[in-house]
C-alpha cells in the first residue's frame, strides 16, 4: 500500500505524531504529500517587511492556521547603510568605494565574507547534513550584486 493511498484522517493520525522536520521529510517522499501534505505551524518567525505582515495576516485570517501558532518570534533587527564597526575600526574607506568584481561597496563585501565564514565555524566538522550542502551551494550560486540589490530594497522597507 502507498503512503498516499491512506485516508487523510489515517495521515493526520500520524502527522500528529510527528515534529515539523519529520512532516518535512514525509511530504518529500511523493508529489501527491508534496502538493497537499499536512502543514503544521505552530512557531512562526517573523521581521518588520511588508511581506512578513501580510503572511501574519494570512494566518490570522485561516481558519486552521490560527488555532495552531502557539508562539511568534518576531526578529526586530534593523538593517544599517554601512555598519559603524567597519567604517570606523576596521578600515578608512570611502563608503561610496564601490567593489569592482561584485558592483556592491567594499564594505558589503567583508561583511558578506564574514557572515559565511561565520556560518562555516558554527558547522559540526565532519558532518554534511543535505542542508548544509544544499544552503552552500545556494551561498555560492548568489552573486554579491544580487545580494545587494536584495538588501537595498530589504532597507527601503
Amino acid at each position: 500500500m502507498r503512503i498516499s493511498s491512506l485516508p487523510i484522517n489515517l495521515l493526520v493520525c500520524i502527522c500528529s505524531y510527528l515534529v515539523n522536520r519529520g512532516i518535512k521529510s514525509l511530504r518529500l517522499t511523493c508529489e501527491h504529500l508534496a502538493r497537499n501534505g499536512l502543514v503544521c505551524l505552530n512557531r512562526v518567525f517573523l521581521t518588520a517587511s511588508p511581506y512578513n505582515i501580510r503572511v501574519l495576516r494570512a494566518i490570522a485570517d485561516h481558519e486552521g492556521f490560527r488555532r495552531d501558532v502557539t508562539e511568534i518570534i518576531w526578529d526586530d533587527a534593523r538593517l544599517v547603510d554601512a555598519p559603524k564597526l567597519y567604517r570606523d575600526l576596521v578600515w578608512e574607506f570611502d563608503d561610496a568605494e564601490i567593489d569592482p568584481d561584485g558592483g556592491c561597496p567594499n564594505w558589503f563585501v567583508a561583511v558578506c565574507k564574514e557572515n559565511l565564514e561565520s556560518v562555516d565555524e558554527r558547522k559540526i566538522a565532519g558532518i554534511d547534513r543535505p542542508d548544509h550542502v544544499a544552503g552552500g551551494k545556494q551561498d555560492i550560486a548568489q552573486p554579491l550584486e544580487v545580494c545587494w540589490q536584495l538588501y537595498q530594497n530589504l532597507l527601503q522597507q
